[in-house]
């Protein structure tokens, strides 16, 4: 029973770890998409 419940914490542990590390990479992702649209943007207002 012991070994059940180890296992279930090990996976909940790499559970929560890959879950923290997707939602850390969508929101790097997510930045520098902003960055991006800041660029055109003022691209754009150059042109206009």
């Amino acid at each position: 029973m012991q070994k059940h419940i180890k296992v279930l914490y090990g996976l909940m542990i790499v559970g929560f770890l890959s879950l923290s590390i997707q939602i850390w990479l969508q929101t790097q992702a997510i930045n520098e998409l902003n960055v991006k649209m800041e660029a055109v943007r003022e691209l754009l207002f150059r042109f206009a």
